[in-house]
């Protein structure tokens, strides 16, 4: 019989045994068996370009016995799928530090690119896998190098409020300051989505440029204020600012409007007021103003906003001011246009004659008190 047939057989006698077989195999293999069993099909996923077969290979070396010794020599470390990721960017983002260390051993590229020009680093900062971060720092990874996006790795581990690695980074050396050419800074990053205890670490580093500005004339307190947090209160971020030491009535230095962190924080349909209110009580000017002498409450009132009309009232908003048009606040209201709106923006958006209603009935307390 021809040794093709008898193969075949061979092979045809193990069909629907191979969970039973993997399993016993798993359970009872040494570490050195473990090892050479994995020899052939990791060399011959390496030699098709099989990434995606290589990945679960190292997986499974991984997380057996063996640890990962078990890179193999002649094995490829800087295979590419389709988006140009290396078996070290898939080990990165899936949390596989012992992969990584085996694979840098093995000469990896780890510094490689994606077709979005991420490196393993930004991916292990984007999932916060801590102890990834490290093996890629003793590795010698580019800590400042940028993505497609121009953000670095501390940008990624910022925003996505990994406090662990940004830490990691910030003790070995990475910028925390504006990158060029990026609009966005870690502690940006983290003030805008509100990650209070990201922010402490960025701060207790370097606090020096707190009220530094970006290409867009915001400061970190601005983008405190802009509600792009996943609970739109931004209050414990903004007191971490404050306490830092920031202006909270720092202006944007944009060349068509100055204004404050208040002015952006009364300027969503959806305001916060405990983002407000942490802003009048570190001080914020309830009549602040412009370049074209708008003050928060002309915010309010384009907004049509209720609670946040009636917030600021009862803070002492002076509803008699007038812009470089001439309009009180009151002759603003309504301005946003319902058909700018959305559906769910439209069915929160509050009736213009209700906001006039609580101003009146602001005004005659107030008349009445005083």
């Amino acid at each position: 019989m021809p040794a093709s047939n008898r193969e075949e057989e061979d092979r045809a006698r193990l069909d629907g045994f191979e969970i039973e077989i993997f399993e016993l195999v798993q359970r009872e293999a040494t570490a050195e068996q473990w090892k050479e069993w994995l020899r052939a099909p990791l060399e011959h996923a390496a030699a098709e370009g099989n990434l995606d077969l290589f990945t679960r290979l190292m997986d499974a070396g991984a997380n057996g016995k063996a640890g990962w010794a078990l890179m193999i020599a002649g094995a490829d470390p800087n295979l590419r799928d389709g988006r140009k990721r290396s078996p070290l960017h898939l080990a990165a983002e899936a949390g596989h530090h012992r992969v990584i260390g085996s694979l840098l051993l093995n000469k990896a590229d780890v510094d490689a690119t994606t077709a979005s020009r991420q490196t393993p680093l930004h991916l292990a900062d984007s999932e916060g896998h801590t102890l990834c971060v490290c093996e890629l720092l003793l590795g010698g990874a580019d800590k400042d190098m940028v993505d497609g996006c121009g953000e670095t790795a501390l940008c990624k581990a910022a925003e996505n409020n990994h406090v662990e690695a940004v830490e990691k980074l910030l003790a070995a050396g990475a910028n925390h300051r504006v990158h060029p050419g990026n609009d966005f800074s870690p502690c940006t990053n983290a003030a805008r989505r509100g990650h209070a205890d990201v922010l402490q670490a960025l701060l207790d580093k370097d606090s020096s440029e707190l009220d530094a500005t970006n290409d867009f004339g915001r400061a970190a307190l601005h983008y405190a204020a802009s509600f792009d947090g996943p609970v739109g209160n931004n209050g414990d971020a903004i007191l971490v600012l404050l306490g830092a030491g920031a202006d909270v009535n720092v202006k944007a230095t944009t060349a068509v409007c100055c204004f404050t962190p208040l002015h952006v924080a009364v300027s969503h349909w959806k305001a916060s007021n405990g983002t407000i209110c942490a802003l009048l009580e570190g001080g914020g000017h309830v009549n602040a103003r412009t370049q074209h002498n708008n003050t928060p409450l002309h915010t309010a009132y384009e907004c049509a906003s209720v609670s946040v009309v009636e917030l600021l009232l009862r803070w002492g908003a002076d509803e008699k001011l007038a812009n470089n048009d001439g309009d009180t606040p009151a002759d603003v209201v309504g301005v946003l246009e319902q058909n700018d709106l959305d559906d769910e923006e439209r069915g929160g958006h509050c009736n213009m004659s209700m906001v006039k209603m609580v101003a009146r009935e602001l005004a005659q307390i107030q008349v009445c008190q005083g």
